[in-house]
């Protein structure tokens, strides 16, 4: 028996594959899935950067000045940086030797860790904690979810796979895009406040993907 492995489609081929895309899918949506990789992942990253710019333009957080520059720029690197992985990761190209099998997993615990350790640096300034810590808290969970859908969206839109990873790393990225929101728009600095109603949605977007994954198959089963 030859054990030679099957050879890799060459990148021309893949590319000629999904440009069918745009002819079997009418419209803008098979004409992005049809572009190649990198100007997928570019309309994606294009998409993401304008939800914290349309935030910080229309409704900014008022304690501002009271903020610590420094910690700003921080808590925004880190999450526009994972927010970056997990769309690169999510849009990759298919021709290539998957050679990080692990960077799933690891890209999905980063988004969780990253969130959770901007919500429990130590309180930014002096601050009266909300009154109501649920109501509150339930607020900026609603706002993270809006804002961060569309991102979610637009990595679904442009995904060719449709595969449980790509899904969850689209999801996830949406939590994280939400939290970069929140980072703009909530000027509560209260620590509780803060891993109630914002790093929370990253576990609630997880578990809510788990959930209806395993309802769509059963759903599907015979």
């Amino acid at each position: 028996m030859s054990d030679r492995r099957e050879p890799r489609p060459k990148r021309g081929d893949l590319d000629a594959v999904f440009a069918a895309i745009e002819t079997s899918e009418r419209g803008p949506l098979g004409w992005l899935r049809s572009r190649r990789s990198r100007s997928r992942l570019a309309a994606a990253l294009i998409a993401a950067a304008l939800v914290p710019v349309a935030v910080f333009l229309a409704v900014p957080r008022r304690d501002l000045p009271l903020y610590a520059a420094g910690r700003m720029a921080l808590a925004l690197i880190l999450m526009a940086a994972t927010l970056a992985a997990l769309a690169a990761r999510a849009l990759r190209r298919l021709d290539h030797l998957d050679r990080t099998p692990w960077a799933d997993a690891a890209l999905l615990a980063g988004a969780g860790l990253v969130t959770w350790s901007v919500a429990l640096l130590p309180q930014a300034h002096a601050a009266a904690p909300p009154g109501d810590l649920v109501r509150a808290a339930a607020k900026c969970l609603a706002f993270g979810a809006l804002t961060g859908a569309p991102v979610a969206a637009a990595l679904l839109a442009l995904d060719r796979v449709g595969s449980r990873r790509t899904l969850a790393e689209a999801i996830l990225a949406g939590a994280v895009a939400g939290n970069l929101a929140l980072q703009l728009h909530c000027p509560i600095v209260d620590v509780p406040h803060l891993v109630v109603g914002h790093a929370l949605l990253v576990p609630l977007a997880a578990a809510a993907f788990a959930l209806g994954w395993r309802l769509s198959r059963r759903l599907r089963a015979p």
